[in-house]
């Protein structure tokens, strides 16, 4: 299998339009053709996807990483399928783009090879739970649903399996720029609040990236916050508590509906729905202070659901621990409900100063990089009665592996209390 490699420096302005990715969708310059290979750009769990995927059709293809250049023979090259992390303004998709050369990313490539319906769900915040919670319902009713994308299993390694009755996928604004012929069957965007600015460059080009998901869709959803649920609130599960999981359950049933399935099972589904790893989870009571992981509230929007959420319920305050990586945010937003909720912020990592900058005025501690420090200054500042919540609104990749691993280190830490004292 042939490798390629090329340097990845150029100036993001000269490739948006219009709001989104002024993505190169043309046959190429009369050079496509048999014998013509697949370059994949970016070698990430996406891009190792995609590589698995031509591999098992015993196709040759190139690959390319920002790490190691080396030159690309682009006589060779007819399409380039893009990982969603790749910024859209690396120089050898600006020399393919010169070259009319087709770039697409793997969920364009997943659509041109499914063979099943396709909901697509995205938005800033709440779409893992509601992409689990729409496969958890499809599935109750005796079809099957296959879960991946931006969640889970990337999207081509699910073409691997049976075909489904329908693919559930999660779809982040990174691959909705790639998208090209792709049509869902069922599509929404759940909600847009100010996130991955620092790759979109503005909120009106995040925006539109987004609403690529209703690109010849078939059934377009909008958000359904205020619809009305076919049974008591007092009846979601425990998992699905507080206002913004309300809105998720709704959301859920809107998506279902246009499947025409028994409303029965699915429902049974909202009522014991035990909600995901990391979004606003209680790891444990400690000396009357409540510690819960929100390691997934990676932006400003999921935050303020999890300060909200968790501030109502206490008798206490709440310990926010906040910070990471800004992605150029805006962190005033959170002020009126630290006001009301907060007892004491603890800023750490990459972006503290400049999240401290935005929260000014507010009770608001610096540390640095130091998780273990972060944690024993909460439970300094905790009383009983009050609540530690991890919801950083920050990326983790400053002093993590993921938000998963961010999360991991936060609930064993706090599990390790009682046997470190």
């Amino acid at each position: 299998m042939g490798v390629c490699w090329i340097k990845s420096v150029f100036k993001r302005q000269e490739i948006f339009e219009n709001g989104h990715a002024n993505i190169a969708h043309s046959e190429g310059d009369g050079k496509q053709g048999i014998g013509l290979k697949k370059l994949i750009v970016g070698l990430g769990e996406t891009g190792q996807s995609i590589l698995r995927f031509y591999q098992d059709l015993a196709q040759e293809v190139c690959t390319y990483d920002t790490r190691n250049p080396t030159p690309i023979f682009w006589d060779e090259i007819d399409t380039l399928i893009v990982s969603p992390g790749v910024p859209l303004d690396t120089q050898v998709l600006v020399e393919a783009r010169k070259r009319h050369l087709s770039i697409i990313g793997d969920i364009e490539l997943f659509y041109r090879q499914a063979k099943a319906p396709i909901i697509a769900i995205t938005g800033t915040n709440a779409k893992s739970t509601v992409t689990t919670l729409v496969t958890d319902m499809i599935n109750a009713t005796g079809k099957i649903a296959l879960m991946g994308g931006n969640i889970g299993v990337p999207a081509l390694d699910l073409l691997k399996s049976p075909t489904p009755d329908y693919y559930v996928l999660e779809l982040s604004s990174f691959q909705l720029d790639l998208v090209d012929t792709f049509k869902a069957y069922v599509g929404i965007i759940l909600n847009i609040s100010p996130d991955h600015l620092d790759r979109h460059g503005s909120l009106e080009a995040y925006r539109k990236a987004k609403e690529r998901i209703y690109l010849g869709c078939a059934h377009p959803i909008h958000n359904q916050g205020t619809g009305e649920l076919p049974f008591p609130v007092t009846e979601l599960s425990q998992g699905l508590a507080g206002n913004h999981n309300l809105e998720n359950a709704r959301n859920a049933l809107a998506i279902t509906a246009p499947l025409g399935l028994p409303l029965a099972p699915q429902l049974q589904v909202l009522k014991t729905f035990k909600g995901l790893p990391h979004r606003c989870i209680l790891v444990r009571e400690y000396q009357g202070v409540e510690w819960y992981n929100d390691s997934k509230g990676t932006n400003v929007g999921a935050t303020l659901a999890a300060i909200e959420g968790v501030g109502a319920k206490i008798a206490g305050k709440v310990i926010l621990l906040l910070g990471g990586v800004a992605k150029e945010q805006d962190f005033k937003p959170l002020r009126q409900a630290i006001e009301r909720y907060v007892r004491q912020v603890i800023l750490y990592g990459q972006d503290r100063e400049r999240i401290a900058e935005d929260l000014q005025g507010l009770p608001c501690e610096v540390l640095g990089q130091d998780f273990s420090e972060v944690l024993e200054q909460a439970k300094n500042h905790a009383e009983s009665g009050d609540a530690v919540l991890l919801s950083p609104a920050s990326a983790s990749f400053d002093m993590f592996k993921n938000f998963e691993d961010r999360g991991e280190q936060f609930t064993q830490k706090v599990l390790a209390f009682n046997k470190t004292e």
